[in-house]
């Protein structure tokens, strides 16, 4: 699963922002290409038609960045909103229209999020235990990872109740590990003179 906002270091907030602003204005140039018929219907222009290729190729990661702001689609995704669009999206233009325009209005808000997250992203970047966090983070997700490679559902099985069971489990081995490893090296510290016994 991609990281959450909040856990992400400086430069991929910034790439993220620098993506999803990217993709929405490939979202409005499409939009505002489309052309309405008399029959009440919706063709593409030739530059609608580029945009829609342009679109197909940034889809993917910019819904993923959506995807990890929980505000703006719920903490999980329980109706898979973006991947049901994504397959309506595909059937006629009507229905991809209005998909386009919801995506718009999701990707400035989370352009927005992450833009004020921007700050405390710097800050994360710079402190030791983020990263500390960030490595205990990624062996807890190894295992559903694995899982998602080999084609289980990673994201139902994280959420489930025995997945986030075990997150919990993995969770405390790993800081009782973390704990014991800074103890170990604290007390060498002490003996080998470097750290002073207070």
């Amino acid at each position: 699963m991609i990281q959450a906002y909040k856990q992400i270091t400086f430069c991929e907030n910034k790439k993220r922002v620098s993506l999803l602003e990217k993709f929405k204005l490939h979202l409005n140039t499409y939009l505002n290409n489309l052309k309405h018929h008399y029959e009440g219907g919706l063709t593409e222009n030739i530059k609608a038609k580029e945009e829609h290729k342009e679109i197909n190729k940034l889809i993917d990661d910019a819904c993923s960045y959506i995807d990890a702001i929980p505000s703006i689609v719920g903490i999980i995704d329980e109706n898979n909103y973006l991947t049901r669009g994504l397959d309506i999206c595909q059937q006629n233009l009507i229905d991809r229209s209005h998909f386009y325009k919801s995506l718009v209005n999701m990707t400035e808000r989370a352009i927005a999020i992450y833009k004020k997250d921007s700050r405390r992203a710097k800050e994360r970047t710079y402190n030791p235990l983020f990263w500390i966090v960030l490595l205990i983070d990624s062996l807890v997700s190894l295992p559903f990872e694995t899982l998602g490679r080999v084609g289980f559902n990673q994201k139902k099985i994280e959420t489930s109740f025995a997945g986030k069971l075990l997150k919990y489990i993995f969770y405390v081995v790993y800081y009782l590990i973390l704990a014991v490893v800074t103890h170990v090296f604290i007390n060498f510290l002490i003996k080998t003179g470097y750290l002073s016994k207070s």
